[in-house]
C-alpha cells in the first residue's frame, strides 16, 4: 500500500471496526426493540460525529498541505512558462 494511503486506510478500519462492534453490541444485548432502536440511533450519532471530527483532522493534517503544495507547483510552473510564451508571439 502507498504511503499516503495509509493514514486514509488507517482511518477507514477504525471507523469501520466501530461500526461493526457497535452493531453486534446492539443487536446480541437482550433488550426491548424500542431500547434496541434508541441505543442504535445513539451510536451512529456517535459514530457519526467521529467520523466527522477523524475526517477534519484528516483533511487539516494531509489533504490541505497537499493542495498548497500542488497551487504552489502549479504557479511555480505557469511563471515558469510565461517567458516562452511571449517569446512566442
Amino acid at each position: 500500500m502507498c504511503n499516503k494511503c495509509k493514514p486514509f486506510a488507517f482511518l477507514s478500519g477504525i471507523l469501520l471496526g466501530g461500526a461493526i462492534g457497535a452493531a453486534f453490541a446492539a443487536l446480541f444485548t437482550p433488550k426491548t426493540g424500542k431500547e434496541t432502536r434508541q441505543e442504535i440511533s445513539v451510536k451512529g450519532k456517535e459514530l457519526l460525529d467521529k467520523s466527522q471530527k477523524s475526517i477534519g483532522e484528516f483533511k487539516k493534517t494531509q489533504v490541505d498541505p497537499f493542495v498548497k503544495k500542488v497551487e504552489k507547483d502549479i504557479k511555480e510552473k505557469i511563471n515558469e512558462f510565461k517567458p516562452v510564451t511571449r517569446k512566442g508571439k
